[in-house]
């Protein structure tokens, strides 16, 4: 059974009568504005966020890994080798 077309095309495809206009944002009027600058914002804190969590994450699994490197045995306590009063200069 064929598909029935009742005359409204779907705004995410493209009519092949009507081809997508590219809008600069200098043609935007003040709530188109609003909406990009708004959407702006959102994908640097986005971006932002993921980094600072790539970021700790990373430091996570590396004190993880030191952590269980201190565990075991056969890595030796830490030792004063040498001891310097600095107030005899």
């Amino acid at each position: 059974m064929p598909a029935t077309d009742d005359g409204h095309a779907s705004r995410n495809a493209a009519s092949p009568r009507e081809p997508q206009r590219v809008v600069l944002p200098g043609e935007l009027n003040l709530l188109g504005r609003a909406v990009y600058l708004a959407g702006s914002i959102i994908g640097l804190a986005t971006r932002t966020a993921g980094a600072a969590l790539d970021s700790a994450q990373t430091i996570w699994h590396a004190s993880e890994r030191a952590f269980h490197a201190g565990l075991d045995e056969g890595v030796e306590d830490a030792r004063i080798v040498e001891e310097v009063d600095r107030d005899q200069s």
